[in-house]
């Protein structure tokens, strides 16, 4: 009789633990249907001192078909959607009802899964513990058909970088950059100049197009602050068309400099914080240009004489134009100095 009940307790405890795998087998019931995909929030972090974050997000196709839901990696407009044109799905981004500028890339995709990674910024610095949330609406934006929750994590590993000045400050995290510029009382953000920003790593260079991701009308004291969407050009001079991810750079955390390019302003050079000291740099006013080198009168009261690097000697200064020179070595010469190993110039006129 023992035995018996013994049998029938054990029977038990197997269907019910048969149950909850069985449960737990049922990924597809995951996340929130979507016609005929599964859409599944797969992680997602905010890092507050960028005020940028990233999201991955994890589409099925539940019918067999072999369809995208959405295109792929360059199929972004400028308002930050995703869209493809058989069944115009649209992606937003969302603080309660505000939505956040946002891009998305393909992270890889097979016959039936698409795994998307998506960013983010957010001009009110927003807490990672806010409610962000991912909507997908077909047709039209009033035509919502998911409303997917992102659990955020604190994402707060970032590097610093400033000028010669300091009077300007970036940051750089996995998920973006954050780009504080001074503005002239005189004119707009010197930032809405800006081409492209250059971000250099070693010997490994990667230039990010500029997209400003301020607010629409910021306050005063926010209009000089800037959040930017991570890269999409390569550098590559032998595939000048590859395209790369932001996932793709290697060791963001070893970026050296940071270069604003402005065909009007000239560039600006931000390195490290913590390099600041390590390096040999001479600021002063341009006195003249010959070919490739330069004049310079320094701030310290002497006169320098240095080379243009090959990536400036299309550059034309003018006169009494502001410079930092970034070199390796000095030469004293009756007039002053001549520098050596000139690895970079910035001439940005804010």
């Amino acid at each position: 009789m023992l035995k018996k009940g013994l049998g029938i307790i054990l029977g038990i405890l197997v269907l019910i633990l048969g149950a909850v795998c069985w449960m737990k087998l049922r990924t597809p019931e995951e996340g929130q249907k979507v016609d005929n995909y599964r859409v599944i929030f797969e992680k997602g972090s905010y890092c507050g001192g960028t005020r940028t974050g990233c999201m991955d997000l994890k589409i099925s196709l539940e019918n067999g078909e072999h369809r995208k839901m959405f295109a792929s990696a360059d199929d972004v407009t400028g308002n930050g959607y995703h869209t493809i044109t058989d069944d115009h799905y649209l992606l937003r981004v969302c603080l309660d009802d505000q939505e956040l500028n946002s891009t998305a890339y393909e992270i890889s995709a097979d016959l039936d899964t698409q795994l998307l990674r998506i960013y983010f910024t957010n001009p009110q610095a927003v807490a990672s513990q806010d409610p962000v949330e991912i909507k997908i609406s077909k047709g039209t934006i009033d035509q919502e058909v998911a409303r997917i929750p992102a659990e955020l994590t604190n994402g707060s590993s970032l590097a610093e970088f400033t000028s010669v000045s300091g009077n300007e400050l970036a940051r750089i995290c996995a998920s973006g950059i954050y780009l504080d510029l001074p503005v002239s009382a005189s004119s707009a953000a010197p930032s809405r100049s800006i081409g492209s920003v250059r971000l250099q790593a070693g010997e490994n260079t990667y230039i990010l197009p500029f997209a400003s991701q301020a607010a629409s009308s910021p306050s005063p004291e926010e209009s000089n602050v800037q959040s930017l969407l991570p890269a999409v050009a390569s550098t590559n001079q032998e595939l000048p068309d590859v395209r790369i991810y932001a996932t793709e750079i290697p060791d963001w955390e070893a970026v050296d400099s940071l270069t604003l390019t402005s065909g009007a302003a000239g560039s600006l050079i931000l390195v490290r914080k913590d390099q600041m000291e390590d390096l040999t740099y001479v600021s002063g006013a341009v006195q003249s240009q010959e070919a490739d080198t330069l004049f310079v009168a320094g701030s310290d009261g002497c006169f320098y004489k240095a080379p243009v690097p090959e990536d400036l000697q299309d550059t034309s200064f003018t006169l009494g134009q502001s410079v930092d020179i970034f070199y390796q070595e000095k030469t004293p010469q009756p007039y002053g100095y001549d520098l050596r190993g000139v690895t970079a110039i910035s001439t940005f006129i804010l």
